[in-house]
């Protein structure tokens, strides 16, 4: 390509990349990150289900991941909607009873993101 210079010392070479970079941010100033729900149910190595464990969600890729924690709802389920990429979800019950998983939601949702619980995982009174 060759390079001539125009008005204010700029070459053509140059004028064009500015172009360029101007043309993909008009394009992608209405682009939105693709986002998918990761779901599941927590429960404990019995099969029962584990409620109100914290949610917990670790960014390998993707991010950024705006709440701190969910809790599972009365029958152990969770959903999480995210950025796509790929994460580790822990979940922390009450009775310090934890387990983790990796999920890697960068095409489609993952609605089989199951946690066992690792420990006895009841809620002590």
């Amino acid at each position: 390509m060759r390079e001539e210079t125009i008005g204010g010392g700029r070459t053509v070479r140059a004028l064009r990349a500015g172009c360029l970079a101007i043309a993909v941010l008009v394009a992608c100033a209405g682009c939105t990150a693709a986002q998918y729900t990761i779901s599941g149910t927590v429960s404990g190595a019995d099969g029962r289900p584990r409620a109100d464990c914290a949610i917990v969600v670790g960014v390998i890729t993707g991010g950024p991941v705006p709440e701190i924690a969910l809790l599972s709802g009365s029958d152990g389920s969770y959903a999480w909607t995210l950025p796509a990429g790929e994460y580790t979800v822990t979940a922390h019950c009450p009775s310090g009873g934890s387990g983790k998983i990796t999920v890697d939601a960068t095409e489609r949702n993952v609605d089989s993101a199951d946690i066992v619980v690792e420990g006895d995982g009841t809620a002590r009174n």
